[in-house]
């Protein structure tokens, strides 16, 4: 297993202030003075094997965050495993670290195995001369996926895998960059200018959504999603615009140049490289997708392959803010049946005139090897979330609004819209809190909000812990309003791709976008965010 340890700091002789100690990491048998320890019960065996892919060893990268302490030297190395079982690792790393004042100090230490990042460890270290009763000299709370867990997600090239770990540390946010190398910097941005910067992308994303033709007509609203190319492009422009400047303010909306290098660096892999870029964040609700990274003249000119949303899989990684370890396995067995439950709101239909609803409902029927049950009234929804027999795939289709922290009762009241009644997050808490057992199945849930001009992505920032602490392996939805005819197609495309078995979420997500871009002039694809591992996938048996 992955040991973390502290060598001369315990209960008896606590860590004091202004002297350096050194933290050290290896895989060996499991240490009697470990802090951290990830991968018991051979599961990280498995992993080395899995992940060396035929060589003879293997790596675990270790990257440290210092946080409260001052780290001298570099702040990412690897320890190289074999891959024969019981053999310790050819190496151990070492950081040294120096803690500035007594009481409470917190860093963070996160592994990634070939490239994949799977677990981070917060790591608290009490100092003083002497430790008041009760106190344990290190306290440590490991979030992110299980070794065994780890050992199930596909090998990925280095040169392809880039993290983005992003993390609180008042009165900003620090961002790590980990793609064959790490780079570290400091957001000196608060809170409230990133629901600024949000909202006022969110606006340029309603006004695209509601553009009008010469005669007055939605153009986005229409059944038919294709759009005239010159009115594409208007669109591209007036995002493209909004992207960059959510760039610039990311990254180069400061003095500082530890900021604008991280800028520089995303910039440079962005044009260089097809990434798969995995967020971790706490309560950081960015738009990635909408990142645009091109230069005047792509500004002036865009295309759709300067978004980040079209080029790139992102995915936000729900799992590292669940305060746990989690237990994921991104394929979804079953046999020749993929059974799908339908959440929806019948209404729709009335409400727009046409069969939106019920077109999606007939068409699923088509599917070869589909099973589609409907969910329309909230009793069927809590009946559906208490399990535990619930099917692996859980469609919604319904209008949605958003609550964000400290707004008419938070993120708790953040609620969607069913054929008989709404109902919100903390009546679902409520009503499924007595469930002896999570779903069973790790259902993927699609949340298909149309239509809703009060959503954003803070919907999230309360159904995604929810679906979680049931059981969901992960979420795939819409973040702002979205044209109710352009949400029911794109559903029926993604369910029959995902459903015939073999392709991964992440990549089918952005190949979606980017055909819609190319083929039909639209961009309605960037309204979608992925809060799951983008390697989930369906196997058919």
């Amino acid at each position: 297993m992955v040991n973390g340890w502290l060598p001369g700091v315990s209960k008896q002789t606590p860590m004091q202030v202004d002297i350096p100690y050194e933290l050290k990491f290896n895989v060996d048998q499991p240490r009697d003075d470990a802090v951290v320890q990830a991968g018991s019960g051979g599961a990280l065996g498995i992993a080395i094997k899995k992940f060396a892919a035929g060589k003879a060893t293997a790596t675990i990268m270790v990257t440290v965050e210092p946080g409260d302490f001052t780290l001298y030297g570099v702040d990412a190395q690897e320890i190289v495993v074999p891959v024969e079982a019981n053999i310790p690792s050819k190496n151990t790393v070492t950081f040294t670290i120096e803690a500035s004042k007594t009481g409470k100090n917190t860093m963070h230490a996160t592994l990634y195995i070939n490239g994949n990042l799977f677990q981070q460890v917060e790591i608290s270290v009490n100092v003083g001369e002497k430790l008041p009763p009760g106190t344990p000299a290190v306290e440590t709370a490991a979030a992110g996926l299980t070794v065994a867990s780890a050992a199930a997600l596909r090998p990925r090239p280095r040169q392809t895998s880039v993290n983005v770990v992003i993390m609180r540390k008042d009165p900003g946010y620090t961002i790590s960059v980990q793609g064959g190398g790490v780079a570290r910097a400091y957001l000196d941005i608060s809170t409230e200018a990133i629901a600024d910067w949000v909202a006022s992308a969110r606006k340029t994303l309603y006004d695209v959504v509601h553009t009008q033709d010469a005669q007055g007509n939605l153009v986005y609203q229409n059944l038919d999603t294709n759009v005239a190319p010159d009115v594409g492009l208007d669109g591209m422009k007036k995002l493209a615009e909004a992207g960059a400047l959510l760039y610039y303010n990311l990254f180069y909306n400061n003095n500082r140049d530890d900021a604008r290098a991280m800028g520089d660096l995303l910039t440079s892999l962005s044009r260089t490289r097809q990434m798969h870029i995995q967020v971790v964040a706490e309560r950081f609700f960015f738009p990635w997708s909408f990142l645009f990274d091109g230069d005047d003249d792509a500004l002036a000119n865009p295309t759709y392959d300067h978004f980040w949303g079209f080029k790139h899989v992102i995915e936000y990684l729900p799992e590292f803010t669940a305060g746990n370890l989690i237990n994921f396995d991104p394929t979804i067995t079953v046999g020749d049946t993929v059974d799908m439950a339908f959440v929806c709101n019948n209404t729709i239909d009335a409400q727009f005139g046409e069969p939106v609803v019920q077109g999606q409902r007939d068409y699923f029927s088509t599917l070869p090897g589909i099973s589609v049950q409907d969910y329309p009234n909230v009793a069927d929804l809590v009946r559906l979330m208490r399990g535990p027999d619930s099917p692996p795939l859980i469609y919604f289709y319904c209008h949605a609004i958003s609550k964000q922290t400290g707004e008419d009762g938070g993120v708790d009241f953040s609620r969607i819209s069913l054929s008989d009644a709404k109902t919100t997050i903390a009546e679902m808490k409520l009503k499924t809190r007595s469930a002896v057992e999570r779903l069973r199945q790790a259902p993927l849930v699609f949340l298909n909000a149309c239509e809703s001009a009060e959503l954003s992505p803070f919907l999230y920032d309360g159904w995604v812990p929810f679906l979680l602490s049931r059981g969901a392996r992960g979420v795939l939805g819409t973040e702002v309003e979205t044209p109710a005819f352009f949400a029911a197609e794109f559903a029926k495309e993604f369910v029959r791709r995902f459903t015939a078995g073999d392709v991964a979420l992440g990549e089918l997500l952005r190949d979606l976008r980017v055909e819609y871009a190319r083929d039909k002039h639209n961009i309605m694809g960037l309204l979608y965010a992925l809060y799951s591992n983008g390697d989930v996938m369906i196997a058919r048996g």
